[in-house]
């Protein structure tokens, strides 16, 4: 039952409600969500290479590290769980892929290709 004493609710009103997510979700540890100096709740992706800010809809906690979230997201975008420094929205990074590569090692390693398979003779 809805109290509407002042008639502020008229019969055939629109309203929208938050039941249903507007955009995608996703399941994200609960580190990534934090609060802005306003008080407004706030997940940071990497989209195309940019820092983005998005405003996120909670829907639910699952145990005290995993949330599930509804956000614009798009298909590629990868959330930060933490940083070293502080990132505002619209900076620009470049990624950098140094895990297991040295300075000395070659493109492609000998033995890292598969062997081109025996090619088979067809007859008519």
């Amino acid at each position: 039952i809805l109290e509407n004493k002042n008639a502020q609710f008229k019969p055939g009103q629109s309203v929208s409600v938050e039941l249903i997510p507007r955009y995608p979700i996703a399941e994200v540890p609960t580190v990534s969500v934090t609060n802005t100096p306003e008080g407004i709740r706030k997940i940071q992706i990497v989209r195309e290479n940019v820092i983005r800010d998005l405003t996120p809809q909670i829907l639910g906690q699952i145990g005290p590290e995993r949330l599930f979230v509804s956000a614009p997201f798009n298909k590629d975008d990868e959330i930060i769980v933490s940083t070293s420094q502080p990132l505002t929205d619209g900076t620009q990074v470049q990624p950098r892929l140094t895990a297991g590569k040295t300075q000395d090692t070659p493109a492609a390693a000998p033995g890292s290709q598969p062997s081109k398979p025996p090619e088979k003779k067809v007859s008519f």
